[in-house]
């Protein structure tokens, strides 16, 4: 899929020179930015097939991951939502709290 996108990306100069010499037509020069744009969405989807795939085996081989819940929904009588993360956790450290 890699390939695919990557020859999809080389071919949309080909095509601008191809029709600024007249060797095409229009539809010509639009259909290789459709294909490259079909590329792209194929690996992505690819991605997201792999990426919930891996995150089904893990839960299937016990990883250890355990579903804490929504804590907006735990919470929900209180106007207030309990802060997860401290900023220092999302800076790594480099704002104090």
């Amino acid at each position: 899929m890699i390939d695919a996108v990557a020859g999809a990306n080389d071919s949309v100069p080909i095509t601008q020179d191809q029709y600024i010499q007249r060797l095409i037509d229009f539809l010509q020069l639009l259909d290789a930015p459709r294909q490259l744009l079909s590329a792209e969405d194929d690996l992505a989807e690819s991605n997201l097939a792999i990426s919930t795939n891996l995150v089904t085996i893990g839960g299937s081989i016990g990883s250890g991951w355990q579903d804490t819940g929504n804590p907006r929904r735990q919470h929900e009588h209180n106007a207030e939502v309990p802060l997860v993360f401290s900023v220092s956790t999302l800076t790594n450290g480099a704002i104090r709290d």
